[in-house]
């Protein structure tokens, strides 16, 4: 199940592919959310202003957050591509050290500079995964 992202007060938002469906006549307009208000048919709620429209009541399913590099905290090489939501981060983190670089650089591969060099360095840790197991350690 995919986790359902958390907006903030000042947020800057659009619609995704639902939400465009739900109010088509907003398209692609950037807006900005305004506060958020729980409902007890819907739970989490956002109130969001589209240009000079007044405010509108939204789900978090409806809209995403508007393209903003953050190569600290949500780099675009580690999560773009998922279907989920999901980024590189969430499955590493539960791998050890070499599964966990392995899956990073075959995820990135292609995404960065040098392709061969990011799948070389995936090879290299799944390479020195095998030795550990192989030793028993």
């Amino acid at each position: 199940m995919a986790k359902v992202k958390r907006f903030c007060v000042g947020d800057k938002v659009t619609l995704n592919k639902q939400g465009r469906s739900t109010f088509p006549s907003l398209g692609r307009l950037t807006g900005e959310v305004m506060d958020t208000e729980p409902s007890a048919a819907f739970g989490e709620c956002y109130e969001v202003r589209f240009g000079q429209k007044a405010p509108i009541t939204i789900l978090p399913t409806e809209i995403e957050h508007v393209n903003q590099k953050d190569n600290v905290n949500s780099p675009s090489h580690y999560k773009d591509g998922w279907s989920n939501g999901a980024e590189v981060i969430d499955i590493t983190e539960h791998l050890n050290f070499n599964r966990g670089n392995a899956v990073k650089y075959i995820a990135r591969a292609g995404k960065k500079a040098n392709e061969l060099e990011d799948l070389r360095k995936a090879a290299w840790y799944v390479a020195r995964e095998i030795k550990r197991v192989e030793a028993g350690k």
